[in-house]
């Protein structure tokens, strides 16, 4: 199923969902974030893949609320991953320590992209 948020869209097929998301996220959009994630985890989603590449403001609210959903899905044995994260996603991402929700491929093509 395909819900737009916003500036995201979520798609879902239980035990998967796929975020895309572009533009801000802020502590504006945090609960509405929250509450459409909330929705695909009580649908069964336990591995979520996060688009972040188009993202063009992110603070740590958000963030935040990703490490939380990382920490909710793996107790029951799930994932999180950032399969793609903008220049200041990853900055901000460096900045909290949280460098590890970039999935390992996609880690190596982000950073190769800041030195092209």
């Amino acid at each position: 199923m395909y819900k737009p948020f916003g500036n995201a869209l979520i798609s879902t097929a239980p035990p998967e969902a796929h975020v895309v998301a572009t533009g801000e996220f802020d502590l504006a959009t945090s609960s509405s974030l929250t509450a459409l994630l909330g929705q695909a985890v009580a649908a069964g989603c336990r591995e979520f893949r996060i688009d972040m590449g188009a993202v063009t403001f992110c603070d740590a609210s958000t963030i935040g609320l990703l490490v939380s959903l990382d920490r909710r899905l793996r107790a029951d044995g799930g994932s999180l991953t950032i399969a793609s994260c903008s220049p200041c996603v990853l900055r901000l991402l460096d900045i909290l320590g949280v460098e590890s929700l970039i999935g390992e491929r996609e880690a190596g093509l982000v950073r190769a992209e800041q030195f092209a």
